[in-house]
């Protein structure tokens, strides 16, 4: 598991994965996250969503979100918003069934963003003269 600080409360990543290690989730880094964050995200690439399900239940009210790419591999990350207030949880023990959680998808931020109502875009008509 990576735990990110994304809040801007310094050390606040290190604390939190010290807890988590106490409950035996298995730390591989730790650090500040680019950029900021209002909320708490459990960020997984596809595949790990029991694995991301599990952590995000040390999260009440957290956002699960499948990253757009393959860069997170099998590693789960905390990012930690402005909303965590330092609660963490004892995770859901394993065997035990998980509230149903929505999943967000990430937007690869590189790609051009479509407008939802675009139905067809054509240049035939567009003259080039």
């Amino acid at each position: 598991m990576k735990v990110s600080n994304a809040s801007g409360e310094s050390g606040l990543a290190a604390r939190t994965s010290e807890e988590l290690a106490a409950n035996g989730f298995p730390i591989y880094d730790t650090g500040n996250y680019t950029g900021t964050s209002t909320q708490t995200v459990v960020r997984f690439a596809a595949g790990m969503e029991a694995e991301a399900a599990t952590v995000a239940s040390s999260f009440p009210g957290t956002v699960l979100q499948r990253a757009s790419d393959s860069s997170l591999g099998n590693v789960v990350e905390v990012v930690l918003g402005a909303d965590f207030d330092g609660t963490v949880a004892f995770p859901t023990p394993a065997g035990t069934a998980l509230e149903p959680i929505a999943i967000e998808e990430a937007l690869d931020e590189g790609a051009a963003q479509l407008p939802e109502d675009l139905a067809v875009t054509n240049a035939g008509a567009d003259l080039c003269s």
